[in-house]
């Protein structure tokens, strides 16, 4: 147990060693303003031992370099630790926030270190109204100028920020104006809009109601032309019925007319057969009594 314990205490030593030796190398080239070269230390020294001291010097030299995002990442997983400076790593979140341009995460860690309410609080007012007026919260960044200059009462840029809360309240003025202005004209349209809509419906109803009746005249007239050709072709064939009917009837008449002929005819017939028959018995009377031989 105790070569265990030796041995974990030896390995302890060595990654305090080179903790040691990274943290010590680059802060010395850090103070030499070689911050790309310190860079690479203060990166090792997180790996071996992450601390608060590695987390301030790698933040600030991502800063200085312009790696705006690799400070925010840096400084979100400090203060997720947490680290004990809460206010200070806040502040400089904030910072990190502001040149990455994200503006409302900015405004967030400077409200967070006003709440702490530590270190840093006076800082984080004059920066926080910057970022608002970048973001062009003009209540907000008048808001934070007030408070810093209350805390601040002699500070040196006292002049510009009392100039500069002049210009946010015109602004601010000038921006309700264009607003209520913008809402008066977004009003008139929506009116305009639900006109034209109403004009569009009525339009289409009258324009619907149109068709409708034309369609409907349209039947009428079919139906009213259906009926008349029906009606004719009814008048057809009734015409062609009582024609038929009229010509079945003279062909009565006329076949009547022939039979009554025959029988006239006939009749006759019979009457001069009989004419016939007697004058023949007359005449063979006649014979009888001639000398004419049989």
């Amino acid at each position: 147990m105790d070569k265990r314990f030796f041995l974990l205490f030896n390995i302890f030593l060595s990654l305090f060693g080179a903790f040691s030796a990274s943290f010590a190398g680059g802060k010395e080239l850090f103070n030499q303003n070689n911050i790309e070269d310190a860079l690479l230390f203060f990166e090792e020294a997180l790996i071996i031992e992450p601390s608060e001291d590695v987390y301030m010097y790698l933040a600030e030299s991502y800063m200085i370099l312009g790696y705006y995002e690799d400070a925010v990442l840096v400084l979100e997983e400090a203060v997720a630790v947490p680290v004990k400076n809460l206010s200070y790593f806040y502040f400089k979140l904030g910072n990190a926030y502001y040149s990455s341009l994200e503006y409302q995460s900015a405004i967030e860690s400077y409200t967070e270190v006003v709440r702490l309410g530590d270190k840093y609080v006076n800082e984080a007012y004059l920066n926080s109204a910057n970022v608002a007026v970048e973001s062009k919260l003009y209540s907000l960044a008048i808001d934070n100028y007030t408070n810093y200059l209350t805390a601040e009462p002699n500070s040196s840029q006292k002049r510009k920020i009392v100039k500069m809360i002049g210009i946010l309240k015109k602004a601010q003025r000038d921006q309700k104006i264009a607003d209520e202005k913008s809402a008066e004209e977004a009003a008139k349209s929506e009116e305009k809009a639900k006109e034209e809509a109403v004009a569009k419906a009525e339009a289409e109803k009258e324009a619907t109601e149109a068709k409708a009746a034309s369609d409907a005249k349209a039947e009428a007239e079919r139906v009213e032309t259906e009926a008349i050709e029906q009606a004719e072709a009814a008048a057809k064939a009734e015409l062609s019925a009582e024609e038929k009917l009229q010509r079945q009837r003279e062909e009565e008449i006329r076949q009547e007319a022939l039979m009554n002929d025959i029988l006239n005819s006939l009749d006759t017939i019979g009457e001069n057969a009989q004419g016939i028959n007697a004058t023949s018995e007359e005449a063979f009377g006649e014979l009888e009594g001639s000398d004419i031989d049989e």
